[in-house]
């Protein structure tokens, strides 16, 4: 999709965009983003994750203990 010039990309990804890319329900994307260590942004009820800060957080997962 084309976006128009006067449109700017969004710098942040939202439950949404998070449980599409991930492959999981929107209701496991809010889990993650409760999750201690996630990089959430809270701005009032909403809850989003900045794009660059997303992807390191991906890149290192694999470090991360699993419970």
């Amino acid at each position: 999709m084309r976006k128009d010039a006067n449109q700017a990309e969004s710098l942040v990804y939202t439950a949404d965009d998070i449980a599409a890319a991930m492959g999981i329900s929107r209701n496991a994307a809010y889990s993650l983003f409760r999750e201690p260590g996630f990089p959430c942004i809270h701005l009032g009820r909403r809850m989003m994750v900045a794009k660059d800060k997303f992807s390191e957080w991906l890149e290192h997962a694999h470090e991360r203990p699993t419970y």
